[in-house]
């Protein structure tokens, strides 16, 4: 299907060793050594670590050696304690979140960073997210694209508690994008669009407003889906949606290297 790389999340298993884990890079990378294995949020290595009572160093070493290539950005959410305490459960801490990635970083483990926005936060808490973003990036230089991740309201205890009755307007969703371009210019290169979160229209304005890198060619997309959002879109619909805005479309890998241009 032209896939480049495998994107594994897995949550927070209660029993599963870090064994199995492994085994399964392991396993990938016999069956398809070309494939790029980007798994495991840090916040899921934090547990991982905590689970198999390893330090995270001794984990992130383990999976490198097994096949791991690069991490995902998840379990980000927001870092300011005031608001993470609010909207994660069961997860690490924003300065543990910092602290894993930054060692996967000094392992030569690159990753990507997500921003959860647009439910109870206020502008310092994006602000505050970015400052730590930038600052861990300072270091490492391990960040491979910051991802602003609109929350989505369906099905969501927010919802259902009464703390978010609507989603975020589109001109705040617009000013995250821009914002998160400027304060983290000189220091991290691209800002991802999400267009599953935005939609394909906003998602194009986005990309005029610091957005550089339109995401959204998975095969199978669970979280914004259990949301009540449409997940698919082939990679000529991007290229067009692009093009449709006077930019130049490009495929990269996961290290932004051109594959092909349109």
């Amino acid at each position: 299907m032209g896939a480049t790389e495998v994107h594994i999340v897995g949550g927070f298993h209660p029993e599963l060793p870090l064994e199995y884990y492994e085994e399964m890079f392991r396993t990938i990378k016999k069956s398809h050594p070309e494939m790029h294995i980007k798994a495991l949020t840090a916040a899921e290595v934090f547990f991982i670590a905590r689970l198999t009572k390893n330090s995270v160093k001794e984990v992130l070493t383990r999976l490198k050696t097994s096949g791991l290539d690069t991490m995902p950005g998840g379990g980000a959410e927001l870092f300011h304690p005031d608001i993470r305490n609010q909207i994660v459960r069961g997860k690490c801490s924003g300065q543990e979140w910092l602290d894993t990635i930054e060692q996967a970083h000094n392992l030569g483990i690159k990753s990507n960073v997500t921003m959860l926005f647009g439910h109870i936060e206020k502008p310092e808490h994006v602000v505050d997210h970015l400052v730590k973003i930038r600052e861990v990036q300072k270091r490492t230089k391990g960040f491979l694209t910051l991802i602003p991740l609109k929350f989505s309201l369906d099905n969501t205890e927010l919802e259902k508690k009464g703390l978010v009755t609507s989603e975020s307007a589109s001109t705040y969703d617009l000013r995250v994008t821009a914002v998160s371009r400027l304060m983290l210019a000189n220091q991290l290169d691209n800002i991802s669009v999400y267009w599953v979160a935005l939609g394909k229209k906003l998602a194009q304005v986005a990309l005029t407003y610091g957005g550089n890198d339109l995401v959204g060619t998975a095969f199978s997309e669970e979280i914004y889906r259990a949301a009540g959002k449409g997940t698919n879109s082939s990679i000529i619909e991007l290229a067009n949606m692009i093009k449709e805005i006077g930019r130049e479309p490009a495929q990269r890998d996961t290290f932004f290297n051109i594959l092909q241009k349109f």
